[in-house]
């Protein structure tokens, strides 16, 4: 109730909500998953009052991040595939689509079913080189070729590697 409380009628419910969803991305990383589950109380807080898809899926992406790095893979790919669904009604605003299908690949890479991996890391790559993500293009990659490797493909495994090679040099301009 804290966001709603302060937060002035005429205030843009769209960036707190968005400034909620940051924190709680934040939190996550800080392995703070207590302080995330908060915060992202308050983004459904906001997200009910603007009852919208970007919300919707925002709020089934967090929770599966969450329940991943809790180990918590079933929970975590049951909300990741639901997010990742709603891509059908996000028209062309699919940026929001690489973390998702990178997670849910993650989930799938850990019970071993790394065709579907692929897939999720496939279209996470190709969104990020979209939109030149240049970091989530890297993750991508890098993930791919583990993927790969894994499923005994080398020659696919050693073509990501090396494109994950090559980005992550070229960014720390290591020769």
């Amino acid at each position: 109730d804290y966001a709603l409380s302060v937060c002035p009628p005429e205030a843009d419910k769209i960036q707190l909500r968005s400034l909620w969803a940051n924190y709680t991305e934040a939190s996550i990383l800080l392995a703070k998953y207590e302080q995330a589950e908060k915060a992202l109380k308050e983004h459904d807080k906001i997200n009910a009052l603007l009852g919208d898809i970007t919300g919707e899926l925002n709020n089934k992406k967090l929770n599966g991040i969450i329940q991943y790095y809790r180990g918590d893979t079933q929970g975590a790919k049951k909300n990741l595939s639901a997010a990742y669904e709603l891509r059908h009604k996000m028209g062309d605003i699919d940026h929001d689509l690489t973390s998702i299908a990178l997670y849910l690949g993650l989930c799938e890479l850990r019970e071993g079913m790394t065709k579907e991996a692929i897939q999720h890391f496939h279209h996470a790559r190709e969104i990020s080189l979209h939109y030149n993500f240049i970091v989530t293009t890297l993750e991508a990659n890098k993930l791919l070729a583990q993927a790969f490797e894994q499923s005994k493909q080398m020659d696919s495994a050693y073509r990501y590697y090396h494109a994950y090679t090559a980005i992550k040099d070229s960014i720390f301009r290591i020769e």
